[in-house]
């Protein structure tokens, strides 16, 4: 499920599935897996916020979930600050 989350991801970061299709899968992964890639993300923001909020990334899976989502949001002129503030905090952790 996660190599399938992250590669769905790229899909739609990319455009390359329709509205129609990203509701099909989540439809279908609901209820295969009892959740779909809305749950995953809401609840990955949901711990980026609170890491976000600490300051800091205490280990290497908050530091991958934070790489996922700066590589994200990097291109997003929206989300600079946000992408920002992703870095500095890998950055701190000793990656980046």
């Amino acid at each position: 499920m996660k190599a399938l989350y992250k590669e769905i991801n790229i899909l739609v970061g990319e455009g390359m599935l329709s509205q129609k299709q990203m509701d099909d899968l989540n439809q279908l992964l609901k209820e295969k897996f009892s959740h779909n890639i809305a749950d995953k993300k809401d609840i990955e923001t949901d711990i980026i916020q609170k890491i976000i909020k600490r300051g800091k990334i205490r280990n290497d899976r908050e530091y991958e979930l934070v790489k996922r989502r700066e590589e994200e949001v990097y291109q997003d002129d929206r989300q600079a600050d946000y992408a920002d503030t992703l870095r500095s905090l890998m950055i701190d952790y000793g990656g980046a």
